[in-house]
């Protein structure tokens, strides 16, 4: 599904990723873990082409997507549900939802964007039920919703989530993990940038460790959560009570 290949990219002239060679194959959910700084929303902002790569290869489904436009990485299936959620706090919940259905707007298919707001207020009754509200009223757990909402408005075959679990209570980070894995479950590619090491690991196929803009392991999950450096830098006391 995804190949990336000596990727280097970053900002201002400023090198922050290093080289990064990954995979993502079809049907898999993908961890990428790090501390703060690591380049993490880099490699997805490069991946999703809001960041230009400087050198490297980004390939979806075997196209090239490092010269292309977000709107046309977006047309070829891939959507990103941002750190921090990214919503426009005074438009409604579904005047949000409608923002993700862009792309097919453009090609006149209204029947299936209603198919869409359908599919997702399947999975977020939550939404349904605050369609009206404005997005900046909601809860922090109501507005992650939202923006993994808007992101499959555009019915993408690749989702990447930056920091899903960022802000969250413990009960809400639990949900927000069981739909993700639901949405594997439904057929969706996931990549997921997460320092909530623990949690992730118990949902990922797979995953990377990054430090300093390179990726300096990668293993199943059961190897990465029984490797001693794993767990000593990323699998501490404050992650137990959310992976249990």
């Amino acid at each position: 599904m995804l190949r990336v290949r000596n990727l280097v990219s970053g900002y201002g002239g400023r090198r922050v990723l290093k080289g990064i060679s990954m995979h993502v194959d079809k049907g898999e959910i993908v961890a990428i873990i790090g501390a703060n700084g690591a380049g993490k929303t880099t490699l997805l902002k490069s991946i999703a082409g809001i960041l230009k790569p400087e050198d490297g290869e980004v390939l979806l489904c075997g196209s090239d997507m490092k010269n292309k436009k977000s709107d046309e990485i977006i047309g070829l299936g891939c959507a990103l549900v941002p750190e921090g959620r990214e919503l426009f706090p005074f438009m409604t919940v579904r005047e949000n939802l409608n923002l993700g259905s862009y792309s097919r707007q453009k090609k006149g298919k209204r029947a299936e964007i209603q198919e869409n707001f359908d599919s997702v207020y399947a999975l977020f009754p939550r939404l349904k039920e605050r369609q009206g509200q404005f997005a900046g009223s909601l809860s922090g757990g109501e507005q992650q919703m939202l923006a993994i909402g808007r992101a499959l408005m555009g019915e993408p075959s690749f989702v990447m989530f930056d920091e899903p679990s960022m802000g969250l209570a413990p009960l809400v980070i639990k949900d927000i993990l069981l739909n993700i894995a639901l949405l594997r479950e439904r057929g969706k590619t996931i990549l997921v940038v997460e320092q909530n090491a623990r949690a992730i690991l118990k949902i990922a196929d797979r995953g990377y460790v990054m430090e300093s803009g390179s990726l300096i392991l990668s293993g199943t999950s059961a190897e990465l959560l029984e490797n001693a450096d794993v767990q000593r830098a990323y699998l501490g006391k404050e992650y137990s009570s959310i992976a249990e």
